[in-house]
């Protein structure tokens, strides 16, 4: 039976073979991927394309590991967990009770507030611009033309 399958699924040059209903005169099998997609839900019956990997771009999730934070903001383990021991971000714990391990899970939505609120501390608004000239520059550029 094994054989039988294999010899359907597999075309003579030992390639798999697309279904007749997604094959195209003169198609190579190498085409766009979002025509494969759309012959692809045609075939099955779907009304609207299927969702794409990477659909949830933009979209931050309100919780996540340690790992998440440290893709989603560069914040390694330790920086996180002395961030957490001193207050600064929020975390749940999760587990079953009577369990001495379980899964931290971080606030995202606050830690993205304290990288914000750290950034307006450090990068204070510039004031306006003085119209005095700079004497150094003024005494440089006179030696120089000397």
């Amino acid at each position: 039976m094994t054989k039988s399958i294999r010899a359907r699924s597999i075309g003579g040059n030992g390639t798999a073979r697309r279904p007749p209903d997604l094959q195209h005169a003169g198609d190579s099998g190498s085409g766009d991927a979002d025509a494969l997609v759309q012959r692809i839900s045609a075939a099955v019956g779907f009304t609207t394309a299927p969702v794409a990997i990477g659909a949830t771009t933009g979209v931050l999730p309100e919780f996540g590991r340690w790992q998440d934070v440290q893709r989603l903001f560069g914040i390694k383990k330790g920086t996180l967990y002395n961030l957490v021991n001193d207050g600064m971000v929020k975390t749940v714990h999760l587990r079953r009770k009577g369990n001495e391990h379980g899964c931290t899970l971080f606030y995202l939505p606050g830690i993205s507030q304290l990288l914000h609120a750290t950034m307006d501390a450090q990068n204070p608004p510039k004031s306006q611009p003085s119209n005095q000239i700079d004497l150094d520059l003024g005494s440089t550029a006179h030696t120089q033309a000397q």
